[in-house]
């Protein structure tokens, strides 16, 4: 059913693995090249998606391929909020602040179950608390770049704004109903009770009454790929030079397959 996007995430999936191929050998610093190492970070996390998304679609499981769109999405988005600064100071910061804001999530939840530990429906023990109570500290203490001075004087984790506000205004306006629209099949909604609750009028081929949508998801997807590796290209356009020419061919290549995956749909 499938069939063809089948095939175009395969396709992508071998290309953007040459891609990162061709980066063998480069090294980067952790902190003066955080922005390097966030975007070879990102081309590793595509291809792991491209290939997991073939993988579903060949098993009939095409709405569980939503999760997966919707992480490339969120992808491009936060290397465009990356690169929006003239300057490689203020983009290693933007770096630093997505790198720690699951550690700033998950310590603000810490201190939280801190003042519950005594109480009947804690989940921690009081050492599994301070066990990854630990952890933390000792990843503030060897990740400074993650860190800043908080309003009390306390350490803490940096945060990153809100997906909305990174995507910026043109981005949201053009982008975001679709982000939106997908998410509305990862979670219980009007959407997804149609596909599960009716499952069984459609044992022959239960797959076709999401067609349509998911068809155009899944250019989405490919379109989102193909804007991640243009960004990669350019970035990486000094490292490894005797392998640019053939990056740009991968990312020809790879662009061409998102472009039929997503012809037809207003992208």
């Amino acid at each position: 059913m499938f069939k063809e996007q089948i095939n175009r995430f395969k396709n992508c999936n071998e290309l953007i693995s040459k891609f990162g191929k061709s980066l063998n050998g480069c090294e980067f610093d952790e902190i003066e090249q955080a922005v390097e190492v966030y975007f070879l970070m990102s081309i590793k996390l595509v291809e792991r998606h491209s290939k997991a998304i073939s993988i579903l679609l060949q098993n009939e499981l095409p709405i569980e391929t939503f999760p997966l769109i919707r992480n490339l999405m969120e992808t491009y988005f936060k290397l465009n909020w990356i690169i929006e600064p003239d300057n490689n100071s203020e983009r290693r910061e933007r770096v630093f602040k997505l790198e720690a804001h699951s550690f700033g999530e998950y310590d603000r939840e810490m201190q939280l179950i801190k003042k519950h530990l005594d109480k009947d429906y804690s989940f921690f023990t009081k050492s599994e608390y301070f066990r990854i109570s630990e952890f933390l500290e000792t990843e503030r203490e060897n990740q400074k770049q993650l860190t800043k001075q908080g309003r009390d004087g306390k350490v803490i984790y940096k945060s990153a704004p809100p997906l909305a506000q990174i995507m910026g205004h043109v981005f949201r306006v053009k982008y975001y109903h679709f982000y939106r629209f997908i998410c509305a099949y990862i979670h219980p909604s009007p959407f997804l009770k149609t596909f599960l609750l009716n499952l069984n009028k459609y044992k022959e081929n239960p797959n076709h009454i999401v067609v349509p949508s998911v068809n155009q998801s899944l250019g989405i997807g490919l379109k989102f790929m193909s804007l991640t590796i243009g960004y990669c290209l350019e970035i990486f356009k000094s490292f490894n030079l005797e392998n640019q020419k053939n990056r740009i061919l991968y990312y020809n290549e790879i662009e061409r397959n998102a472009f039929e995956g997503y012809k037809g749909y207003i992208i």
